[in-house]
């Protein structure tokens, strides 16, 4: 299986491009730590840590494939999915799906 990474310049957005050995190939498009507020169907909404907290709080919840934390009022909110990310109406604001990698290192698919 062959993995191809294509960063795209202006935003934190990834397209994998996974390759089979049958050939095929699948293209994966992640936003990952955009700066800004991500509209969708609202899971839950709670009080963090930090951005890895809300992270973990979105992997290990069912149905959570984005989140939005907001480092001011350490607050978490787990979504269903992002329809739109704000990028004005939260400055303090993080969003990013769940299958990124952590924000401080190596970007890693989760599976």
């Amino acid at each position: 299986m062959l993995l191809r990474k294509h960063i795209m310049p202006r935003l934190n957005q990834c397209n994998w491009f996974l390759k089979t050995r049958n050939e095929k190939v699948f293209k994966i498009d992640l936003v990952c730590w955009e700066s800004g507020t991500c509209s969708g169907n609202l899971i839950s909404r709670a009080v963090v840590t930090n951005e890895e907290e809300c992270h973990e709080s979105c992997r290990n919840q069912s149905g959570c494939t984005w989140f939005t934390y907001d480092e001011a009022d350490l607050e978490c909110v787990l979504l269903a999915n992002c329809l739109e990310v704000d990028y004005e109406d939260c400055v303090t604001c993080l969003s990013s799906q769940k299958s990124c990698g952590e924000r401080k290192g190596v970007l890693t698919l989760l599976f």
